[in-house]
């Protein structure tokens, strides 16, 4: 499944390998973002959305543009950008697209700063996706300083999943949901606000509540 959000740089930072090389990052603020437009089969003869991102002044924005917000019925937005997603029947005008659906219930239900789930749960849901993405899963091996020349995509994209893992236990993220007191017995309801967030059908791979479940219990 195709999968599209709008984001800005936010500036740079550094994380160190095993053998203490200095790699590069750029931070990257990701959403959230807001459907503007949908397009149809029917009426545009394509399937799209069109998406809006970083609030502006209307005053700042020109007459057909501050039109088709008023149209929406959204706040005006710096930037917009459509994609072409396989299948956009969930997404709807004035939804909010955002990077974090596993992540999201954690704090819903139990309070756990957000960060915290995201980089807790990032591993598993890697994992849980690398098969949708191989080529872009090589592209953050590379960046984590893994040398994936010799790799097939299969163990790059593994190498990606472990890669972030390492990471996770080097600056010390908390490794299981039950660590933060998230009992086994939520994990269904979990699963559920999961697969009923709004951007779960921008992951890469379509996902189902069963499947979503089993991500929270290796998680746990």
């Amino acid at each position: 499944m195709q999968k599209g959000i709008i984001g800005k740089k936010i500036g740079m930072t550094q994380i160190f390998d095993e053998s203490g090389k200095v790699i590069p990052v750029t931070v990257v603020e990701a959403g959230p973002c807001v459907v503007v437009q949908k397009k149809t089969l029917e009426n545009d003869g394509y399937e799209a959305v069109q998406l809006g991102y970083g609030d502006v002044k209307a005053k700042n924005v020109n007459k057909p543009l501050a039109g088709h917000f008023k149209k929406a019925d959204v706040a005006a937005k710096r930037t917009l950008k459509e994609f072409r997603l396989e299948d956009c029947s969930s997404l709807n005008v004035q939804d909010i697209v955002k990077a974090d659906i596993f992540a999201a219930p954690l704090g819903a239900y139990y309070d756990i700063p957000h960060g915290v789930a995201n980089a807790l749960l990032l591993p598993f849901v890697m994992e849980y996706n690398k098969e949708a993405a191989k080529a872009k899963y090589r592209t953050i091996a590379e960046a984590m300083g893994v040398d994936t020349s010799a790799m097939d995509d299969d163990q790059a994209a593994q190498a990606a999943v472990d890669a972030v893992k390492a990471l996770a236990v080097k600056v010390r993220i908390p490794q299981h949901l039950s660590e933060l007191g998230v009992p086994e017995s939520g994990l269904p309801t979990l699963a559920q606000a999961a697969f009923n967030d709004v951007c779960t059908p921008g992951n890469p791979r379509k996902a189902v509540v069963e499947e979503i479940l089993e991500v929270y219990k290796k998680a746990f």
